[in-house]
Formats: structure tokens, C-alpha cells, sequence
């Protein structure tokens, strides 16, 4: 169980930036760079929608030691899993809103609450796809080096999330 929340957890974060993008708030974040070598802030005091996200960004660029056209490159990656992201980010939201309709009442909708939940988990399931095909063709842009500190990376980052289930 703990490892689908895990799952869980790597699908919401990639729903989060698909629902900030499919609600606008992503257009000020990306007319700027994601991976620029500016200020290392999670507090950016310029109206940025998404400091952590650029945040992270930011950091994970700094670390890999990213040059210009690689940060190029995968921003553009980015720009271009947004069309895949929207709809999917779209079918959550309706049916999240849809069970929140019908659970409202004085009866559970046991049948309509799996079908949602079903089109939930599709749902997910190509988030998660997408998630990992972007990975992967970030993957394909870094170098031997970077690849070897980003699993590095990855694998600090897994070890936090299985310390938090395990709390």
C-alpha cells in the first residue's frame, strides 16, 4: 500500500503542475526559464505563481551543472508534455468534482463512485506514463555524469518518501 502512495504521491506532483498550466497559473512561470542560474529562493517576490516549482527546477539545474542548451531543451520538453498533461489534469478535476457532487447527498452512489474512480485511475495511469516518458527524454539530453547525480538525486528523494511512509 505504501508504495502506491508513493505512486500516488509522484502522479499528484505531476498533476499539480498540469492543473497550474490547464488553470493559466503556469503561463507567468513559464514565459520566464525554469532552469535559469538566477537567486536559489523558494520566495520569489516577483508575483511568480510557481516559486517552488522554480524552485526545484532551479536547484535540480544548479546541481546537474546544466548548460545553456540543455536547459533549453528540457524546458521546451516541458512546454510540449503540457497539451498531453491538460486533459488528462482536465478528467481529474470533473470527476473529483462529480464525486464531491454525489457524496454529498444522503445516500453513497456506490456504482457511479467506481466509474469515477475508475476514469480517475486511467487517468493517473497516463499521467504517470507521461511523467516517465518526459523523464526519459530528459534522460536523454544529460550527460553520463549528469545522469549518474540525477539517479543519485532520485534515489535521495525516494528514501524521504519512504522515511515519511514509514512514519
Amino acid at each position: 500500500m505504501k508504495v502506491r502512495t508513493a505512486i500516488t504521491l509522484s502522479a499528484v506532483i505531476v498533476a499539480a503542475v498540469a492543473v497550474l498550466a490547464n488553470s493559466g497559473l503556469l503561463q507567468p512561470a513559464l514565459a520566464q526559464p525554469l532552469l535559469d542560474e538566477g537567486q536559489l529562493q523558494a520566495d520569489e517576490p516577483d508575483g511568480d505563481q510557481l516559486p517552488l516549482f522554480r524552485f526545484f527546477m532551479k536547484r535540480m539545474a544548479a546541481r546537474l551543472e546544466l548548460t545553456e542548451p540543455q536547459r533549453e531543451e528540457i524546458h521546451t520538453l516541458i512546454e510540449t508534455q503540457m497539451p498531453t498533461l491538460k486533459p488528462l489534469i482536465g478528467q481529474l478535476m470533473d470527476s473529483r468534482k462529480r464525486l464531491a457532487e454525489i457524496n454529498n447527498g444522503d445516500t453513497f452512489q456506490e456504482e457511479e463512485t467506481r466509474s469515477l474512480v475508475e476514469q480517475q485511475s486511467n487517468a493517473l495511469n497516463e499521467l504517470l506514463v507521461a511523467k516517465e516518458r518526459l523523464l526519459h527524454q530528459i534522460n536523454q539530453i544529460l550527460t553520463p555524469d549528469q545522469r549518474t547525480k540525477a539517479d543519485q538525486m532520485r534515489g535521495r528523494f525516494e528514501q524521504r518518501v519512504r522515511r515519511w511512509l514509514d512514519s
